[in-house]
């Protein structure tokens, strides 16, 4: 993949907008993750709350021509003050994307975090695996035609 990656990974309050996540605290719960493809994602004020929004969810399959993919990655069950990693590879190869993404430290759980790649792409599927504490507590594929 010809793509450079952006992070504008400051961890927003998650106020529930368009995301499947929404609730309380979740101490005690399982740590996991979720992960949106959207064509661009901007930070939304509403009151006091600030939360990530997705512009635009990419469907079935993504155009490796898109100038842009923003990720939207909530985190649920993961302490406060915790880092999580995100793994960007190829999902035939394995072989990394990217070097590991470190995200953290966790501030609100949920949480809602933002990550940009500039395209153009290569037509493959991309695997994004996230692991907390060393164990795997998510993955997701997403394929570029």
């Amino acid at each position: 993949m010809k793509a450079s990656l952006s992070i504008a990974a400051a961890a927003l309050a998650f106020a529930g907008a368009g995301a499947a996540l929404a609730g309380g605290t979740r101490s005690g719960a399982t740590p996991s993750i979720g992960i949106v493809a959207c064509k661009d994602a901007k930070i939304v004020t509403q009151g006091t709350s600030r939360y990530w929004k997705c512009l635009g969810q990419f469907g079935l399959g993504i155009p490796h021509t898109s100038k842009k993919i923003a990720f939207l990655i909530s985190n649920k069950g993961i302490p406060k003050g915790s880092f999580f990693t995100l793994n960007f590879v190829d999902a035939k190869t394995k072989q990394p994307i990217t070097n590991p993404l470190k995200l953290g430290p966790v501030r609100y759980d949920p949480g809602l975090w933002e990550v940009t790649f500039n395209g153009p792409f290569s037509a493959f599927s991309l695997e994004v695996d996230a692991t907390f504490t060393g164990k795997t507590i998510g993955t997701a594929i997403f394929r570029f035609v």
